[in-house]
């Protein structure tokens, strides 16, 4: 939702108050992506932790986050390529920032293939964070690893800290798969102190604060000094949650219905808001940038969600099953071929 209000904010040139809520979304938006990384390493480190760590296993791993990742991922890419080739002139009136996106130029096979495998966000902005998430995926065997050795994983931690500040100013996986690595240290088998009921809103107020630097520092999007700190107090909110607080909230129906559809409100939005943001500016080219932006904030956020919500029933759970099934049927063939043969009288 955090990301979402920030696009649909940010699209149009914009002054005053429209304005300046844009800017400050940017760092929200952020947070909020950066908490998804942590809570991903935890998540991911805790099912791998649960089968072990064989072949076998990782495996099994590696294909039901293909069934998990893709389906969405190429619904959203088909959208952005319905609005590019619907509105290859863009949007009228757009933002300098929102302008950098969709160059129809690029518009051959080979890019149009790469945003569906995930390897570019030509189609589909949002996907650099999906590119992060399946890199950080194919890395997490090994990160779940290094977890039976606190001083190998601390060097890992540390080592993917550096390559973040390497590959600063860069839109690329290696400034965030340290977060990977900061979240699955929650899945270890380690003895780390129950937080105090606090920590969540001392976390959260922390995350405000950084939210606030960022803004008046005017900081690059892909600050890792900054992404650090928010990884920090995206841990400690993490690890609130896996201690039992905030509970209360997360079991609220509604938020249990938008944790549900969330990937694919995160994957559909963006192509869903060019293309209404299009037909806005084409149906009120005299309207302000902030009446603009009104109407568009108005009708993509409930239709984002409507469609998030099929998305999830009609092509998210089938995925999901469909890989529960083939790895379920690779399982019961990899166990029968390392079955040893019976004696023969």
């Amino acid at each position: 939702m955090a990301v979402l209000l920030h696009h649909c904010l940010s699209v149009f040139a914009t002054a005053g108050v429209v304005s300046a809520v844009a800017a400050a979304s940017e760092g929200v938006a952020h947070f909020a992506v950066v908490f998804f990384f942590v809570l991903s390493g935890y998540v991911l480190a805790a099912s791998l932790l649960r089968r072990g760590v064989t072949a076998g296993s990782t495996l099994t791993f590696y294909l039901r986050r293909v069934f998990r990742i893709y389906p969405a991922l190429w619904v959203g890419v088909s959208f952005g390529f319905a609005y590019i080739v619907l509105f290859p002139a863009g949007v009228v009136g757009a933002s300098g920032w929102f302008r950098q996106f969709f160059d129809v130029n690029k518009l051959d096979f080979w890019h149009v293939a790469a945003s569906f495998v995930g390897l570019s966000s030509f189609l589909l902005i949002p996907a650099w964070s999906i590119f992060v998430e399946l890199v950080g995926s194919v890395a997490m065997p090994a990160v779940v690893l290094s977890l039976r050795r606190p001083s190998l994983f601390l060097g890992l931690v540390a080592s993917l800290a550096v390559l973040a500040f390497l590959y600063a100013g860069r839109m690329s996986f290696g400034v965030y798969l340290v977060h990977f690595a900061v979240g699955a240290s929650l899945a270890s088998a380690w003895r780390l102190p129950t937080l105090p009921r606090w920590a969540s809103g001392g976390a959260l107020l922390a995350a405000a604060l950084l939210v606030g630097i960022r803004l008046v520092l005017a900081s690059p999007y892909h600050d890792p000094a900054l992404a650090l700190l928010e990884s920090a107090a995206a841990l400690v909110l993490v690890a609130a949650i896996k201690d039992g607080q905030l509970g209360d909230v997360l079991r609220w129906r509604p938020a249990a219905s938008i944790g549900n559809w969330s990937y694919s409100l995160y994957i559909l939005h963006f192509p869903i808001m060019c293309i209404v943001a299009a037909l806005a500016a084409s149906v009120l080219p005299a309207a302000s940038g902030e009446a603009k932006t009104a109407v568009v904030v108005s009708v993509v956020l409930p239709l984002s969600c409507l469609l998030a919500m099929m998305s999830y029933r009609f092509v998210e759970l089938p995925g999901i099953r469909a890989g529960a099934a083939l790895t379920g049927l690779l399982s019961q063939k990899w166990s029968r071929s390392t079955e040893r043969p019976r004696a023969v009288a």
